[in-house]
């Protein structure tokens, strides 16, 4: 009996391969509008994302007609066709990474071979309650994902309404708040200024330079800017006058291979990058910088090396410098002087770029105001300021007793 001729815009079997260079290629062929076959090739970093690469590519061919979803349809293979959508859509990579690691992490890594019409209410109420066993941040992703995912499924009307709807709430953790004082900071400041890394001793390999690390922290603590925005300060973006000015417009994101945005030539470009905009794109500010942070932006402004970027924060190579590497030498620093910091009162564990963020916020709360401090962040709504950023006093201002002398003035 003779194999049922593919139809139009339907998929052959994928087969993936590893190549001698540790990369993955898939191939595929698929019957265009003409009924001609066309192969189609892809490589990635790993299997799953020559795979999704490959299902770009057939999108071009198809321009995207031949999905289908039924009951049948497992949850990779829509997980597959939501980041495709992703993609036609215009979403900007670092989102698509971002949800590519929740999918991967979350969904498939358990149910990958499910199908979507198990994915009840019942079985998703029963799923993200197990992840929220283990951490309510993980289920809610979860729930973000697959409330986007099973929107496809409504739409080729595997169901009739999305069954997240029906999923309980999940309870949110409170917000970790914290401020360091002043002998905190000078003591912190110094053991950073002396450390070598974790293994001074050890030679050969490149190491991200700890006063890179140290710089972040005073930056931050002076800015409130997120540590990819002060890795991607530009020369021009510091004004020099009477009170030093700080543009904050952009921040270092890194992608994987599939996700990087194409060069004019339609090759990938760089895999850590300075995006044009901070977080959100209505979140760039121009703030004063106080003392404290004008003495590395002088220094790195003076030592200023000419880069793709323009950026101040480079690497040996002048490359942009990872988020990540920062971190990793925090991680180390708090490995070495573990002791020392829970002695300043100092949580070790709490120790990170952010930290630095949360304290300039409250200072400036406590000083001024919230609203001051939610302007400083670059948040649009100050309940988020307030929820998440600001330690609050612990002393009531006095205006609250002038307030009860005056109404009750001869008791």
């Amino acid at each position: 009996m003779s194999r049922r001729q593919k139809a139009p815009g339907e998929l052959g079997k994928v087969t993936p391969r590893k190549l001698k260079s540790g990369r993955w290629q898939a191939r595929v062929e698929i019957r265009d509008g003409l009924g001609q076959l066309v192969p189609i090739s892809a490589t990635a970093d790993n299997e799953a994302g020559a795979i999704l690469a490959i299902a770009d590519k057939a999108n071009a061919v198809w321009a995207g007609a031949f999905i289908e979803v039924t009951g049948d349809t497992t949850v990779e293979a829509l997980g597959n066709i939501w980041i495709n959508q992703l993609r036609q859509d215009g979403t900007q990579p670092t989102t698509i990474q971002a949800y590519q690691d929740s999918l991967r992490t979350l969904i498939l890594a358990r149910i990958s071979a499910y199908r979507v019409s198990a994915l009840t209410p019942a079985f998703c109420d029963s799923y993200l309650r197990t992840l929220g066993a283990e951490s309510a941040s993980k289920a809610r992703k979860a729930r973000n994902v697959l409330s986007q995912m099973l929107r496809i499924a409504v739409l080729h009307k595997v169901f009739a309404a999305n069954p997240i709807r029906e999923v309980s709430r999940i309870p949110s953790t409170k917000p970790v708040k914290l401020s360091y004082d002043l002998e905190q900071l000078q003591v912190l400041f110094r053991l950073m200024s002396e450390f070598q890394g974790k293994n001074p001793s050890r030679r050969g390999g490149r190491r991200t330079d700890p006063q890179i690390a140290l710089d972040v922290m005073r930056i931050a603590l002076g800015t409130s800017a997120r540590p990819g925005e002060v890795l991607a300060i530009r020369e021009e973006d510091v004004q020099f006058s009477d009170r030093v000015l700080l543009n904050i417009n952009g921040t270092i994101v890194r992608v994987k291979r599939e996700n990087a945005p194409k060069r004019p030539d339609g090759t990938p470009g760089p895999l850590i990058y300075r995006q044009p905009y901070p977080k959100n794109d209505d979140q760039a500010r121009t703030v004063h910088v106080p003392d404290l942070a004008v003495e590395p932006l002088r220094r790195l402004v003076s030592q200023y090396r000419e880069n793709e970027f323009k950026l101040l924060f480079t690497t040996g190579t002048g490359n942009p410098v990872d988020q990540n590497n920062v971190r990793r030498v925090i991680r180390d620093f708090r490995a070495v002087h573990d002791e020392d910091l829970r002695a300043m009162g100092i949580d070790p564990d709490l120790l990170t770029p952010k930290a630095f963020r949360k304290t300039a916020a409250t200072v400036v709360s406590q000083e001024i105001n919230p609203e001051a401090a939610q302007d400083l962040l670059g948040h649009w709504n100050v309940v988020l300021t307030k929820d998440s950023y600001i330690e609050p006093t612990k002393v009531v201002t006095a205006g609250t007793a002038e307030a009860l002398d005056r109404r009750f003035a001869g008791l």
